[in-house]
């Protein structure tokens, strides 16, 4: 279906865009297949869809993955995603009407079996995007695989390295459970209506199991950069289960200290500071 019956459909329903759920939507059909190339999706694979919106991007997954579960915050939607659906006799996906940070990825967890991966794809809007991937480090360890859209300024964070001003927690943490890839920068001009960004799409492949120790990292991490312009020592003093001494013979051998800032440190060194630094 081209962008202008799309827009028609949502007008013919007075669907009105709202900013507060990020509603900038791709219709283009091209566009959309190339990020989903982007991925590879099986016949064995569980699709994991944040936002659904009209359904362009939702039809493109289920005709690649055995089941999709697209999630989608916006009732007002469901005539139009419905309707579109159902023009293409789809019948391997299941609307959910929730938001998609309220769900128990546990419920998963005992089905995961049934398929080869369970992967996750959306296009995330600004003001989600950081309780999501925080959300996946605690919870989603059933998430083999990642296909994020985010704001340029996001995936930059996403990929920084150490001693620059984008480097943070969540960029030690995502770079610490994937293998991240840069797969296509998207201009804002393809979305309706005009966000005010670029965004970029990232391919995220898990390299890690999720265990009790991961959980232990996760915590590390954040207490680490908890305040960014203060030292190690300052964000980690109060923590009982943190032996600072450990941690300043750690940072040594690399020629910091305790008064080194988080932002100076590697994904590996993290590693090992939360291992050898736990009581």
């Amino acid at each position: 279906m081209k962008q202008k019956k799309v827009l028609d459909s949502l007008r013919a329903e007075n669907f009105n865009f709202k900013k507060k759920y990020g509603q900038n939507f791709i219709f283009d059909e091209n566009i959309l297949k190339n990020i989903v190339s982007k991925i590879a999706i099986t016949k064995k694979d569980l699709v994991l869809e944040v936002g659904a919106g009209s359904g362009s991007l939702t039809k493109l997954l289920a005709r690649e993955a055995k089941k999709v579960i697209t999630y989608e915050i916006d009732e007002k939607l469901a005539t139009v995603l419905e309707s579109n659906l159902a023009k293409e006799k789809i019948n391997n996906v299941e609307i959910k009407y929730q938001d998609f940070l309220k769900i128990d990825f546990a419920e998963y967890a005992n089905t995961k079996k049934e398929y080869q991966n369970i992967i996750l794809i959306g296009n995330l809007p600004y003001v989600i995007t950081s309780p999501l991937l925080f959300k996946i480090f605690h919870e989603g360890n059933i998430i083999d695989k990642m296909l994020l859209m985010v704001q340029k300024e996001v995936a930059m964070r996403i990929l920084a390295k150490p001693r620059t001003k984008e480097y943070n927690a969540t960029s030690v943490l995502l770079q610490y459970f994937f293998q991240i890839k840069k797969e296509k920068e998207i201009r804002r001009e393809v979305f309706f209506p005009v966000p005010k960004v670029d965004s970029v799409v990232l391919s995220l492949q898990r390299k890690k199991s999720k265990t009790a120790d991961d959980d232990w990292f996760v915590s590390f991490v954040k207490k680490s950069f908890s305040q960014k312009r203060k030292t190690l020592k300052n964000n980690l003093k109060d923590n009982v289960n943190i032996d600072l001494e450990k941690i300043a013979d750690e940072l040594e051998k690399e020629g910091y200290s305790l008064n080194t800032r988080a932002e100076f440190l590697s994904v590996a060194t993290f590693e090992r500071l939360a291992k050898e630094g736990k009581k």
